[in-house]
């Protein structure tokens, strides 16, 4: 699928440069593009991936692809949720930030029958060192949080979440993995190398290689979404719109 025309060729090299700049300070290993796999990504193609295995983790799906949209609107583009979006199927609750997080949340997955619902609690946090240690580089990170019944049963109790009720809630299976990072990367013609992983794990009676087929699957439409919400971005993140932190930690100047 292609997603918009490249103006002019970009240097293969200085593409896989940038990548390999970037490698060392992710929060999460990314695999090394192949030659055929870059030059895809060349021909402003989405090249979908997979990401080696970390700890409990199994291996994970990525998308990456070069777009015109430049790091800031992409990366505002992602994390407007009212712009951006969520999957309908997905029960979700933000809570309070406890500190450096971005986002603290909980999710709830009803799943079709006789499979058991799943949940999980995220923290995402930006990169702080990387914009520091690498100019033109932004990434946020996820991953699990403890604590999840502690923190989250009381709140279901009091009726704070929707749709949710105590007893499908105790009834849950809690997620035993989920991680990855959004990244965005400048080149050096203006452009900006886009990127999203995730590794999950449901546990349970789903296995592992089925959760990540189903990432895979819909790696296309997140990239999708993502490119049309960042178009939106510069006549929709103006004075009127709540201020959003950055992959550097600072607030983003809305136009």
């Amino acid at each position: 699928m292609t997603l918009s025309a490249l103006a002019e060729p970009l240097d293969s090299a200085a593409v896989r440069s940038v990548l390999l700049d970037y490698a060392p300070h992710a929060s999460h290993p990314i695999p090394v593009l192949s030659d055929a796999q870059l030059d895809r990504l060349l021909e402003g193609r989405v090249v979908k991936l997979r990401t080696p295995s970390e700890g409990r983790a199994p291996d994970g799906a990525m998308a990456m692809v070069i777009t015109d949209h430049s790091r800031v609107d992409l990366w505002l583009g992602s994390i407007d949720s009212e712009h951006f979006g969520t999957d309908s199927s997905l029960i979700s609750h933000h809570l309070p930030l406890r500190g450096e997080e971005l986002f603290r949340w909980y999710g709830y997955v009803a799943l079709p029958a006789p499979v058991t619902d799943r949940h999980f609690l995220i923290q995402t946090t930006i990169n702080p060192t990387l914009p520091q240690q690498r100019a033109g580089m932004w990434e946020r990170s996820w991953g699990l949080e403890a604590g999840l019944v502690e923190t989250m049963r009381p709140v279901v109790a009091a009726g704070e979440i929707a749709g949710l009720s105590l007893e499908a809630f105790d009834a849950a299976i809690s997620v035993p993995v989920n991680l990855g990072a959004w990244i965005f990367l400048d080149l050096p013609d203006g452009r900006t190398v886009f990127g999203y992983h995730c590794a999950s794990s449901l546990g349970g009676e789903i296995p592992d290689a089925l959760v990540t087929r189903y990432v895979f699957w819909g790696l296309d439409r997140l990239v999708e979404r993502v490119l049309e919400s960042a178009r939106q971005m510069p006549t929709h993140y103006t004075i009127d719109h709540a201020p959003l932190i950055g992959g550097d930690g600072v607030p983003i100047p809305r136009h």
